[in-house]
């Protein structure tokens, strides 16, 4: 797969956001004394693209396709987060996140095929796999 590009020539990726999914998730919260509370969150989502993610290399207006292939991701959350209750009317929270993303489509591992299974190139059209994490910190007050 030659992905070379020179003078006049531009290489665009194109990446649909459209998805069709399906989540579970789940969460449980606990006192812990008179001023504490607990909470713990988990799940997992199936995230299946309506289109595929495409490489296309332009030369002189001409355009090809340098690769085409549907996106595939399986997404895990979970996260805590631990209230502090000072009054009946302020209180202090601490969360934390995290998510894992993993794709078909990771770099310069991904195999290219079409969409008969046959192997193809390694991937030009990008990683889509991550990790997210995240943490915040808040107040309530309450009248």
């Amino acid at each position: 797969l030659d992905t070379s590009c020179g003078v006049g020539c531009t290489l665009t990726s194109v990446v649909p956001v459209g998805y069709a999914g399906q989540t579970l998730f789940a969460s449980g919260r606990m006192r812990l004394g008179r001023s504490f509370e607990l909470e713990a969150i988990g799940g997992v989502e199936w995230r299946d693209y309506l289109e595929d993610d495409r490489a296309i290399r332009t030369v002189s207006g001409v355009s090809t396709a340098l690769a085409s292939m549907r996106r595939h991701d399986l997404r895990w959350f979970t996260g805590e987060a631990l209230t502090w209750h000072v009054s009946r009317a302020v209180s202090f929270l601490a969360r934390h996140e995290l998510v894992v993303n993993t794709s078909n489509i990771a770099g310069a591992s991904a195999v290219m095929g079409g969409h008969d299974g046959h192997m193809g190139a390694p991937s030009v059209l990008g990683d889509h796999g991550y990790d997210k994490q995240a943490i915040t910190v808040g107040s309530a007050i309450r009248w």
